[in-house]
């Protein structure tokens, strides 16, 4: 594209694209904001409700307790259930959830229910019949503050839950924003880019084809191997310390078709992997992990204290005895995994004849690197670099766990 006029308006398409994309991300966090505020204030009113409620308990069981004075417990009660009843109205009208706004109405309903019961105690205590007013006081009474407690914990649990989803709800469309104008911006850069023609390449295919057909196997295999690539090993799954052959592709070899990511479900495992508070939620994630990069296998892999040798603590796709005869890899292995960890690099492994291909990621921390995360791939996708970047972020992900963990083969 040479028309000046025509780039000018690339280049404004472009930078309008940007300034939507900053004013919608801009607008959606403070709606995230003001959700979450909003949430507070409901937590707050909730929180205050169930102290109420205990108050209320406290000062309904006091009208019999020796030695303390009714006449006392009986304003303070009803002070503190006139108090509870603006509470629950407040929650009741600030609630956005419909079961959180049933459940403060059904609260709300239930203090008018413990009036009319605190009436009669109340008779009973003029009547001087301490002995029945005990009885209502610490059987229905005391029940119904229970459930009006449980309903005040209910509301708030219903609210926080829609707050959760609202928010997750616009943190995907910020992430639908971010890809759309990043999308356009590079489509705008590529169009403003002149380009020349590319002559069109000579087809050589036929002569590739009858110097195939009259090579030796050998020779064919030469062939075979792509320009410009390097042999490697990787641990085959499945086996104690044993290696298979492959080529990391390099030079004019042809890339595979690039497969789909979701990154939207990336997104959302690498939050639930910075909120993880206790390891054993970890294989339940790896197993979401795997689905992402559409891989058969992850293993992880975690050097002991020395850092001579490396023994898998965590996997998804394999069975206990199939884990449990792996063994150990050593740091000076010539395979892939003892080369990302002693690099600190990621590499691939191509599939082979029937051997599936693989993706392994070190896992490194501020002490360098500690393990390695390898991935065994299907269909091909370890050519896929959107694939290996996702499988690098989730060994970073994956760093914080790895060094809480003791390295060492002889600590369960």
């Amino acid at each position: 594209m040479n028309h000046r006029a025509i780039r000018v308006t690339v280049f404004l398409m472009a930078v309008a694209s940007a300034a939507a994309g900053a004013y919608v991300l801009v607008v959606l966090e403070d709606t995230i904001v003001a959700e979450r505020s909003a949430e507070r204030v409901f937590e707050s009113q909730a929180h205050e409700a169930v102290l109420l409620v205990e108050r209320l308990r406290t000062a309904q069981q006091s009208y019999v307790a020796a030695g303390q004075g009714a006449d006392y417990w009986i304003r303070k009660l009803a002070d503190t259930r006139a108090t509870l009843e603006r509470t629950l109205a407040g929650l009741a009208t600030s609630a956005t959830a419909d079961g959180a706004r049933t459940a403060a109405d059904r609260a709300a309903g239930l203090v008018g229910q413990h009036a009319r019961l605190d009436a009669r105690a109340r008779t009973y205590i003029g009547q001087e019949q301490r002995l029945m007013a005990s009885d209502l006081i610490f059987t229905e009474m005391s029940g119904m503050t229970a459930e009006i407690a449980r309903y005040t914990d209910h509301a708030r649990t219903e609210q926080r839950a829609l707050a959760d989803a609202r928010v997750e709800e616009l943190r995907q469309q910020q992430i639908y924003v971010l890809g759309g104008a990043a999308t356009l911006g590079l489509l705008c850069t590529l169009l403003l880019v002149a380009r020349g023609r590319s002559p069109a390449p000579e087809d050589t295919r036929e002569a590739l084809r009858a110097l195939m057909n009259d090579a030796s196997p050998a020779g064919r295999a030469a062939l075979r191997a792509e320009p410009g690539t390097t042999p490697g090993l990787i641990v085959q799954p499945g086996r104690t310390a044993s290696v298979i052959p492959i080529a990391t592709a390099g030079g004019g070899a042809a890339l595979a078709s690039a497969a789909s990511v979701d990154l939207a479900a990336t997104a959302r495992l690498c939050a639930d992997l910075a909120r993880v508070g206790d390891p054993a939620e970890l294989p339940r994630l790896l197993e979401r992990a795997a689905r992402i990069i559409d891989a058969s296998g992850l293993i992880v892999w975690v050097a002991d204290r020395a850092g001579t040798s490396l023994f898998p603590i965590l996997a998804e796709g394999y069975a206990p005895h199939v884990l449990a005869r792996m063994g150990s890899i050593g740091r000076d292995a010539d395979n892939a995994a003892a080369a990302a960890y002693r690099q600190g690099e990621l590499r691939t492994v191509p599939a082979h004849d029937s051997l599936p291909g693989a993706i392994v990621a070190p896992i490194i921390t501020g002490d360098g690197c500690v393990g390695v995360l390898a991935a065994e791939m299907r269909h091909g996708t370890e050519r896929n670099e959107a694939t290996q970047a996702i499988t690098a972020i989730l060994a970073a992900q994956l760093a914080t766990f790895v060094t809480a963990v003791p390295a060492s083969h002889d600590t369960e």
